[in-house]
């Protein structure tokens, strides 16, 4: 239906109009010739033509018209972006479609409403002072804030505005609005692997620091544990100076136990694995953790039926059950409660990104420790499991607790996560992997004969000069023949010329030159007789993981006491081959 511009009553006089103005403008048709006639109808003929030509043109450009007012629908109201022009009080005056969907509200409802209403409240700040630089400055601004969706959620989006005039010459913003909040959420997850990645970087840092520093500490530790024990078996009962050696003595191995936390978290301690029940040891520990958190502290279990056997070393493992009762308790002064949980869990490569664990796919015993106590903010969270980090007063702490826990568990290849908030609580997750299968009886031990310590060689092999002399010392009062060396080289070309049997050999592992088990395999060609006895700072499973190879020799850590020595020298002689 075709819309006209005037109703008929003005047609009516439009066209009465138009008569008149003929009739002036020509003469009457009878006052003319035929040929005046035939001109005035050719006239006629042609101003008809103009006129359908011009009513086409017309409808023509009406179409282009009604084309483009749908190409502008396309491209401002179904723009990937949403636009919007703001008054300078900061009313919205027009949006298109995509600016509504974004703001989470209705089209028409949009209209004269605040812009700020539809802004995230902590973002409040940078709206304002985005809007009063465009307008004070009348230069484009650029901000990145969170607007609100229709369900109230925050969502990250990009204004981009510009100053312009309207018709009566009052400023407005021309903004658009996009969508970055996918993009957002990439960054912040990009971040946060790369805090991971930094994180694990500084452990590891942290973890070669203070494996260093505690093998280097436990050479000294020996010389002083070492000659103290050889003083003290010279005093008698009753001598004055017992007591004062007792002291260094016992000084000493406290210094022993924290160097030999710092080790546990740099894992390099000493491990002895075998297949042991993750239950059973935790039901056997009841009772001491128990004594541990004390009557305001309610313990319970809640451990999965069947037996989670793992490979693993008991003593470390009750280490760990300890350090967490100790710290629960530190967190819950005035009582809660402490839960133990197993179970079995499956981690697949999706399990481990979203669990953000260090592990590779594999089952896995879950032990999950929670207690009710004060809980922890993020950043205390992140540092918790870092050598010396403490929220403990000065003295009532060392900080390696849960750094102790950290490496044990890293260096049975498991992995340790904390879920913490200020009030709520905390939630040890340890995950260790199955795989270990119930301990076989061993085989009935073999004959012994008792070691005579005067027939027997010993050859000690240390480049620390003070650790090979007391150690030297402690043989020979023992009665052994001692022959001492300090290196590989000199050890091998003494071994060569020497025409008697060396029973044993002593060595340290880790010396300039050649390492431990390289001297002992050139020893061997000429005293086959020869059994190897190696000493380290380290633990047996790190300098084999170190050196690609496993040593299926006896193993001593540093430091270690005289006895002790005494005890595994005697324990290889006596062994009939």
């Amino acid at each position: 239906m075709t819309e006209t511009i005037f109703d008929r009553e003005q047609a009516r006089e439009l066209r009465r109009i138009a008569e008149e103005k003929a009739a002036r403008r020509r003469p009457a048709v009878e006052d003319l010739s035929p040929e005046e006639v035939r001109r005035l109808l050719h006239e006629l003929q042609v101003h008809q033509i103009e006129l359908e030509m011009q009513n086409e043109e017309l409808r023509r450009t009406q179409l282009e018209l009604e084309s483009s007012r749908e190409m502008y629908f396309d491209l401002y109201d179904l723009a990937p972006v949403g636009y919007c022009t703001i008054s300078e009080k900061g009313l919205i005056l027009e949006a298109n479609m995509t600016a509504a969907s974004l703001l989470g509200a209705a089209r028409g409802s949009l209209i004269t409403e605040p812009f700020s209403r539809y802004i995230f409240p902590g973002d409040q700040d940078i709206y304002y002072n985005h809007r009063k630089t465009l307008f004070k400055t009348r230069s484009p601004q650029v901000c990145e804030l969170r607007l609100l969706d229709a369900e109230k959620n925050p969502k990250w989006s990009r204004l981009e505005a510009a100053v312009a005039q309207t018709k009566d010459g009052n400023p407005v913003c021309r903004m658009v609005i996009s969508d970055i909040d996918a993009h957002k959420q990439a960054e912040e997850k990009q971040q946060n692997l790369e805090d991971q990645l930094h994180h694990a970087q500084k452990m590891e840092s942290v973890g070669r620091l203070a494996g260093g520093v505690a093998h280097d500490f436990n050479n000294m530790l020996m010389i002083i544990i070492g000659y103290a024990d050889l003083l003290l078996a010279d005093k008698h009962p009753n001598d004055p100076e017992q007591d004062p050696l007792k002291q260094i003595l016992s000084a000493a191995v406290r210094a022993r136990n924290l160097t030999k936390q710092l080790l546990s978290f740099a894992r390099k301690q000493v491990m002895t694995l075998k297949p042991m029940d993750l239950n059973e040891v935790i039901r056997g520990f009841r009772q001491m953790m128990n004594r541990m958190v004390g009557e305001d502290v309610a313990v319970d279990f809640a451990l999965e039926e069947t037996p989670l056997w793992v490979k693993a070393d008991v003593s470390l493992i009750e280490q760990i059950l300890m350090n967490m009762a100790v710290n629960a308790k530190d967190a819950m002064p005035r009582g809660g409660r402490l839960l133990f949980e197993t179970m079995t869990v499956e981690l697949d490569e999706p399990g481990i990104c979203s669990n953000c664990l260090e592990v590779t796919p594999g089952r896995y015993a879950l032990l999950k420790i929670s207690d009710t106590g004060l809980g922890m903010d993020p950043e205390t969270a992140q540092n918790c499991f870092e050598p010396f980090f403490t929220t403990k007063a000065m003295g009532k702490g060392t900080g390696l607790g849960l750094s102790t826990v950290y490496g044990i568990v890293k260096q049975h290849l498991g992995d340790v996560k904390v879920l913490s908030q200020p009030g709520t609580g905390t939630t040890f997750m340890i995950y260790l992997p199955i795989g270990a299968q119930a301990p076989v009886p061993l085989p009935s031990p073999e004959k012994a004969r008792d070691d005579v310590p005067g027939k027997s060689t010993i050859m000690v092999i240390e480049d620390e000069a003070a650790v090979r002399r007391l150690a030297c010392k402690i043989l020979r009062r023992k009665g052994y023949n001692v022959i001492e060396s300090e290196d590989g080289e000199s050890a091998l070309s003494f071994a060569c010329a020497y025409n008697k049997p060396i029973h044993l050999v002593l060595s340290d592992v880790i010396m300039p030159g050649l390492k431990g088990p390289e001297i002992m395999n050139g020893i061997i060609k000429y005293h086959p007789e020869a059994k190897a006895l190696f000493m380290s700072g380290y633990s047996e499973e790190h300098i084999s993981s170190e050196n690609n190879q496993k040593y299926n020799h006896p193993f001593i850590s540093k430091p270690f006491s005289g006895s002790q020595l005494l005890a595994e020298v005697a324990k290889i002689l006596s062994v009939i081959q």
